[in-house]
Protein backbone atom coordinates (compact mmCIF):
# COMPACT_ATOMS: atom_id res chain seq x y z
CA UNK A 1 0.00 0.00 0.00
CA UNK A 2 1.31 3.43 -0.70
CA UNK A 3 2.36 5.75 1.75
CA UNK A 4 -0.25 8.41 3.30
CA UNK A 5 1.79 11.18 1.72
CA UNK A 6 1.54 9.76 -2.15
CA UNK A 7 -2.04 8.89 -1.36
CA UNK A 8 -2.68 12.62 -0.43
CA UNK A 9 -0.85 13.71 -3.27
CA UNK A 10 -2.96 11.30 -5.78
CA UNK A 11 -6.33 12.64 -4.48
CA UNK A 12 -5.27 16.28 -3.83
CA UNK A 13 -5.97 16.66 -1.08
CA UNK A 14 -2.10 18.39 0.38
CA UNK A 15 -3.20 21.87 -0.44
CA UNK A 16 -6.99 20.66 0.96
CA UNK A 17 -4.73 19.72 4.68
CA UNK A 18 -2.68 23.36 4.40
CA UNK A 19 -0.14 24.12 6.73
CA UNK A 20 -2.85 24.06 9.82
CA UNK A 21 -2.76 19.76 9.61
CA UNK A 22 -1.91 18.29 12.92
CA UNK A 23 1.99 17.62 12.80
CA UNK A 24 2.57 13.40 12.64
CA UNK A 25 5.61 12.18 15.12
CA UNK A 26 6.43 8.99 14.76
CA UNK A 27 6.21 8.55 18.60
CA UNK A 28 1.99 9.25 18.35
CA UNK A 29 0.44 6.00 19.45
CA UNK A 30 -2.57 5.05 17.38
CA UNK A 31 -5.20 6.75 20.32
CA UNK A 32 -3.30 9.43 20.05
CA UNK A 33 -3.24 9.32 16.52
CA UNK A 34 -7.21 8.79 16.32
CA UNK A 35 -7.80 11.87 18.84
CA UNK A 36 -5.89 14.05 16.83
CA UNK A 37 -7.76 13.36 13.76
CA UNK A 38 -11.14 13.38 15.28
CA UNK A 39 -10.00 16.93 16.41
CA UNK A 40 -9.35 17.57 12.83
CA UNK A 41 -12.25 16.14 11.42
CA UNK A 42 -14.89 17.80 13.97
CA UNK A 43 -12.98 21.59 13.18
CA UNK A 44 -12.68 21.49 9.35
CA UNK A 45 -14.74 18.44 8.08
CA UNK A 46 -14.10 14.85 6.99
CA UNK A 47 -11.86 14.31 3.99
CA UNK A 48 -11.04 10.70 2.32
CA UNK A 49 -7.51 11.04 3.72
CA UNK A 50 -8.13 11.78 7.31
CA UNK A 51 -10.86 9.08 7.53
CA UNK A 52 -8.25 6.77 5.98
CA UNK A 53 -5.81 7.44 8.07
CA UNK A 54 -7.93 6.97 11.50
CA UNK A 55 -9.06 3.43 9.56
CA UNK A 56 -5.38 2.62 9.39
CA UNK A 57 -5.24 3.43 13.28
CA UNK A 58 -8.38 2.00 14.07
CA UNK A 59 -7.11 -1.25 12.39
CA UNK A 60 -3.75 -1.12 14.64
CA UNK A 61 -5.62 -1.20 17.55
CA UNK A 62 -7.83 -4.28 16.12
CA UNK A 63 -10.93 -2.20 15.99
CA UNK A 64 -12.15 -3.48 12.70
CA UNK A 65 -15.38 -2.21 13.03
CA UNK A 66 -14.62 0.97 13.57
CA UNK A 67 -11.94 1.11 10.46
CA UNK A 68 -15.08 -0.32 7.72
CA UNK A 69 -17.13 2.47 9.10
CA UNK A 70 -14.11 5.21 8.46
CA UNK A 71 -13.46 3.09 4.69
CA UNK A 72 -16.68 3.38 3.97
CA UNK A 73 -17.33 6.80 4.56
CA UNK A 74 -13.90 8.21 3.05
CA UNK A 75 -14.86 5.43 -0.45
CA UNK A 76 -18.74 7.79 -0.24
CA UNK A 77 -16.79 10.90 -0.41
CA UNK A 78 -14.40 9.65 -3.42
CA UNK A 79 -15.72 6.16 -5.27
CA UNK A 80 -12.57 6.07 -6.63
CA UNK A 81 -10.44 6.12 -4.02
CA UNK A 82 -7.69 3.18 -4.71
CA UNK A 83 -5.94 2.96 -1.38
CA UNK A 84 -9.05 3.36 0.85
CA UNK A 85 -11.04 0.29 -1.30
CA UNK A 86 -7.53 -1.51 -1.07
CA UNK A 87 -7.76 -1.31 2.83
CA UNK A 88 -11.08 -1.83 2.82
CA UNK A 89 -10.71 -5.19 1.51
CA UNK A 90 -8.32 -6.20 3.76
CA UNK A 91 -9.87 -5.17 7.08
CA UNK A 92 -12.54 -7.68 5.32
CA UNK A 93 -10.53 -9.84 5.09
CA UNK A 94 -8.83 -9.87 8.42
CA UNK A 95 -12.45 -9.91 9.83
CA UNK A 96 -13.20 -13.44 7.96
CA UNK A 97 -15.89 -11.58 6.00
CA UNK A 98 -14.44 -13.28 2.63
CA UNK A 99 -17.49 -12.64 0.36
CA UNK A 100 -17.12 -9.05 1.13
CA UNK A 101 -13.19 -8.87 0.51
CA UNK A 102 -13.55 -10.24 -2.44
CA UNK A 103 -16.42 -8.18 -3.90
CA UNK A 104 -14.53 -5.08 -2.85
CA UNK A 105 -11.01 -6.30 -4.19
CA UNK A 106 -13.04 -6.98 -7.62
CA UNK A 107 -14.24 -3.42 -7.37
CA UNK A 108 -11.10 -1.94 -7.10
CA UNK A 109 -10.02 -3.67 -9.63
CA UNK A 110 -11.94 -2.40 -12.17
CA UNK A 111 -11.13 1.04 -11.28
CA UNK A 112 -7.47 0.52 -10.74
CA UNK A 113 -4.57 2.69 -12.85
CA UNK A 114 -1.24 0.58 -12.61
CA UNK A 115 -0.37 -2.91 -12.66
CA UNK A 116 0.89 -2.35 -8.92
CA UNK A 117 -3.13 -1.54 -7.99
CA UNK A 118 -4.54 -4.20 -9.83
CA UNK A 119 -1.83 -6.71 -8.53
CA UNK A 120 -2.91 -5.77 -4.99
CA UNK A 121 -5.94 -6.37 -5.26
CA UNK A 122 -5.87 -9.85 -6.81
CA UNK A 123 -3.58 -10.49 -3.74
CA UNK A 124 -6.46 -9.86 -1.95
CA UNK A 125 -8.41 -12.50 -3.71
CA UNK A 126 -5.73 -14.80 -3.94
CA UNK A 127 -5.92 -15.08 -0.04
CA UNK A 128 -9.33 -15.25 0.09
CA UNK A 129 -9.38 -17.96 -2.03
CA UNK A 130 -6.73 -19.31 0.36
CA UNK A 131 -9.00 -19.42 3.54
CA UNK A 132 -11.70 -20.67 1.01
CA UNK A 133 -9.68 -23.87 1.19
CA UNK A 134 -9.75 -23.00 -3.15
CA UNK A 135 -5.77 -23.44 -3.21
CA UNK A 136 -5.55 -24.14 -6.99
CA UNK A 137 -7.52 -20.72 -7.60
CA UNK A 138 -5.74 -19.39 -4.94
CA UNK A 139 -2.43 -20.14 -6.51
CA UNK A 140 -3.84 -19.34 -10.49
CA UNK A 141 -5.10 -15.70 -8.93
CA UNK A 142 -1.32 -14.97 -6.94
CA UNK A 143 0.19 -15.73 -10.84
CA UNK A 144 -2.14 -13.56 -12.41
CA UNK A 145 -1.25 -10.97 -9.55
CA UNK A 146 2.59 -11.21 -11.29
CA UNK A 147 1.49 -11.05 -14.39
CA UNK A 148 0.11 -7.40 -13.49
CA UNK A 149 3.10 -6.40 -11.58
CA UNK A 150 5.96 -9.05 -12.37
CA UNK A 151 8.33 -7.20 -9.68
CA UNK A 152 5.91 -7.91 -6.84
CA UNK A 153 7.13 -7.51 -3.36
CA UNK A 154 8.36 -10.45 -0.54
CA UNK A 155 5.40 -10.74 0.90
CA UNK A 156 3.57 -11.59 -2.38
CA UNK A 157 6.45 -14.10 -3.12
CA UNK A 158 5.72 -15.50 0.58
CA UNK A 159 1.61 -15.95 0.04
CA UNK A 160 2.40 -17.76 -3.56
CA UNK A 161 5.68 -20.15 -1.85
CA UNK A 162 3.29 -21.11 1.09
CA UNK A 163 0.30 -22.01 -1.67
CA UNK A 164 2.87 -23.96 -3.85
CA UNK A 165 4.68 -25.51 -0.76
CA UNK A 166 0.76 -26.72 0.35
CA UNK A 167 0.06 -27.66 -3.13
CA UNK A 168 3.50 -30.14 -3.28
CA UNK A 169 4.77 -27.58 -6.50
CA UNK A 170 7.98 -27.65 -4.74
CA UNK A 171 9.86 -26.94 -7.94
CA UNK A 172 7.73 -24.67 -9.22
CA UNK A 173 8.55 -22.60 -5.56
CA UNK A 174 12.28 -22.86 -6.34
CA UNK A 175 12.08 -21.31 -9.71
CA UNK A 176 10.02 -18.29 -8.91
CA UNK A 177 12.21 -17.67 -5.21
CA UNK A 178 15.00 -17.54 -7.42
CA UNK A 179 13.47 -15.18 -10.12
CA UNK A 180 12.04 -13.19 -6.83
CA UNK A 181 15.71 -13.19 -5.36
CA UNK A 182 16.98 -12.21 -8.79
CA UNK A 183 14.37 -9.33 -9.41
CA UNK A 184 14.30 -8.04 -5.66
CA UNK A 185 17.83 -8.09 -4.30
CA UNK A 186 15.72 -9.80 -1.36
CA UNK A 187 18.10 -12.12 1.08
CA UNK A 188 14.30 -13.33 2.51
CA UNK A 189 14.23 -14.73 -0.99
CA UNK A 190 16.97 -16.42 -1.37
CA UNK A 191 16.65 -18.31 2.19
CA UNK A 192 13.16 -18.85 1.33
CA UNK A 193 14.68 -20.80 -1.73
CA UNK A 194 16.87 -22.66 -0.21
CA UNK A 195 14.25 -24.28 2.55
CA UNK A 196 12.26 -24.51 -0.72
CA UNK A 197 15.29 -26.83 -2.10
CA UNK A 198 14.90 -28.83 1.19
CA UNK A 199 11.58 -29.75 0.58
CA UNK A 200 11.99 -30.51 -2.96
CA UNK A 201 14.44 -33.00 -2.37
CA UNK A 202 17.87 -31.22 -2.80
CA UNK A 203 18.73 -31.47 0.78
CA UNK A 204 22.32 -32.91 -0.27
CA UNK A 205 22.97 -29.82 -2.70
CA UNK A 206 21.93 -26.99 -0.50
CA UNK A 207 23.98 -28.57 2.68
CA UNK A 208 27.45 -27.10 1.68
CA UNK A 209 25.73 -23.53 1.66
CA UNK A 210 24.14 -23.86 4.47
CA UNK A 211 27.28 -24.86 6.41
CA UNK A 212 29.02 -21.86 5.23
CA UNK A 213 26.16 -19.65 6.64
CA UNK A 214 25.90 -21.09 9.95
CA UNK A 215 30.40 -21.12 10.21
CA UNK A 216 29.68 -17.09 8.80
CA UNK A 217 26.46 -15.73 11.23
CA UNK A 218 26.93 -14.61 14.13
CA UNK A 219 23.49 -14.94 15.17
CA UNK A 220 22.96 -18.89 13.87
CA UNK A 221 19.48 -19.84 14.94
CA UNK A 222 17.63 -19.67 11.21
CA UNK A 223 20.67 -21.51 9.73
CA UNK A 224 20.72 -24.04 12.50
CA UNK A 225 17.26 -24.97 12.25
CA UNK A 226 18.01 -25.01 8.30
CA UNK A 227 21.00 -27.34 8.64
CA UNK A 228 18.68 -29.18 10.98
CA UNK A 229 15.75 -30.22 8.12
CA UNK A 230 18.61 -31.14 6.04
CA UNK A 231 20.02 -33.23 8.14
CA UNK A 232 16.73 -34.44 8.94
CA UNK A 233 15.83 -34.86 5.20
CA UNK A 234 19.33 -36.89 4.85
CA UNK A 235 18.57 -39.34 7.77
CA UNK A 236 21.26 -37.75 10.03
CA UNK A 237 19.00 -37.54 12.87
CA UNK A 238 21.39 -37.23 15.87
CA UNK A 239 23.40 -34.39 13.88
CA UNK A 240 19.95 -32.53 13.22
CA UNK A 241 18.64 -32.86 17.03
CA UNK A 242 22.25 -31.16 17.92
CA UNK A 243 21.62 -28.27 15.34
CA UNK A 244 18.20 -27.88 16.74
CA UNK A 245 19.45 -27.72 20.83
CA UNK A 246 21.87 -25.16 19.61
CA UNK A 247 19.14 -23.22 18.05
CA UNK A 248 16.91 -23.55 20.95
CA UNK A 249 19.42 -21.95 23.05
CA UNK A 250 20.08 -19.20 21.20
CA UNK A 251 16.61 -18.08 20.90
CA UNK A 252 15.89 -18.38 24.65
CA UNK A 253 18.81 -15.60 25.20
CA UNK A 254 17.40 -13.94 22.13
CA UNK A 255 13.54 -13.66 22.71
CA UNK A 256 12.19 -10.80 24.67
CA UNK A 257 10.00 -12.23 27.41
CA UNK A 258 7.46 -8.68 27.04
CA UNK A 259 8.17 -7.62 23.38
CA UNK A 260 9.54 -11.09 21.15
CA UNK A 261 10.17 -10.76 17.65
CA UNK A 262 7.23 -12.81 16.33
CA UNK A 263 9.76 -14.51 13.42
CA UNK A 264 12.24 -16.06 16.57
CA UNK A 265 9.12 -16.91 18.29
CA UNK A 266 8.25 -18.82 15.26
CA UNK A 267 11.30 -20.35 14.58
CA UNK A 268 11.77 -21.75 18.08
CA UNK A 269 8.43 -23.54 17.76
CA UNK A 270 9.60 -25.13 14.72
CA UNK A 271 12.84 -26.19 16.55
CA UNK A 272 10.66 -27.53 19.03
CA UNK A 273 7.78 -29.51 17.02
CA UNK A 274 10.67 -30.77 15.19
CA UNK A 275 12.26 -32.13 18.06
CA UNK A 276 9.29 -33.76 18.97
CA UNK A 277 8.16 -31.06 22.14
CA UNK A 278 4.67 -30.80 20.69
CA UNK A 279 3.38 -29.27 23.97
CA UNK A 280 6.29 -26.30 23.36
CA UNK A 281 5.74 -25.70 20.03
CA UNK A 282 2.22 -25.01 20.41
CA UNK A 283 3.16 -22.83 23.07
CA UNK A 284 5.01 -20.75 20.24
CA UNK A 285 2.59 -21.24 17.89
CA UNK A 286 -0.19 -19.59 19.65
CA UNK A 287 2.02 -16.59 21.02
CA UNK A 288 3.11 -15.95 17.67
CA UNK A 289 -0.87 -15.60 16.75
CA UNK A 290 -1.21 -13.66 19.18
CA UNK A 291 1.54 -11.41 18.45
CA UNK A 292 -0.30 -11.04 14.66
CA UNK A 293 2.08 -13.06 12.62
CA UNK A 294 1.08 -13.71 9.03
CA UNK A 295 0.02 -16.80 8.46
CA UNK A 296 2.61 -17.45 5.31
CA UNK A 297 5.16 -17.47 8.24
CA UNK A 298 3.56 -20.49 9.96
CA UNK A 299 3.57 -22.76 6.99
CA UNK A 300 7.30 -24.93 8.38
CA UNK A 301 5.29 -25.15 11.84
CA UNK A 302 2.13 -25.90 11.06
CA UNK A 303 3.53 -29.00 9.02
CA UNK A 304 5.89 -29.58 11.85
CA UNK A 305 2.56 -30.05 13.92
CA UNK A 306 0.35 -31.77 11.52
CA UNK A 307 -1.78 -34.53 12.69
CA UNK A 308 0.82 -37.22 11.70
CA UNK A 309 3.25 -35.69 13.52
CA UNK A 310 1.55 -34.93 17.08
CA UNK A 311 2.15 -38.27 18.54
CA UNK A 312 6.08 -38.55 16.91
CA UNK A 313 7.97 -39.75 19.74
CA UNK A 314 10.59 -37.01 21.11
CA UNK A 315 14.42 -37.11 20.00
CA UNK A 316 15.84 -39.13 23.11
CA UNK A 317 17.90 -37.10 25.41
CA UNK A 318 15.24 -33.75 24.37
CA UNK A 319 14.78 -31.73 26.92
CA UNK A 320 14.15 -28.39 25.02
Amino acid sequence: MRSVTRVMQSLGFVALLGTAAPVVHAHHGPEEMIAMLTQRMEADGATPVLLYKRATEWRTLGELDKAVEDLQKAIELSSKFVDGIELLAEVYLAQGALEKAQETARAGLLIGQSGQECAAFQMVMARALEKHGKLEDALDTCNAAFHSYPRGNVDWYLIRGTLQQQLGRHAERVADFQRGYQDTGSTVLRNLKVDAMIDAGRADEVLPMIDQQVEACRLKSSWLLRRARARFALGNKAQAAEDLEMAIAELDQRIHPIHPDVTLVVDRGLARALLGNVLGAREDLERAQGLGVSPSMLHLLLEALAPEDVDRKPVPGNRS
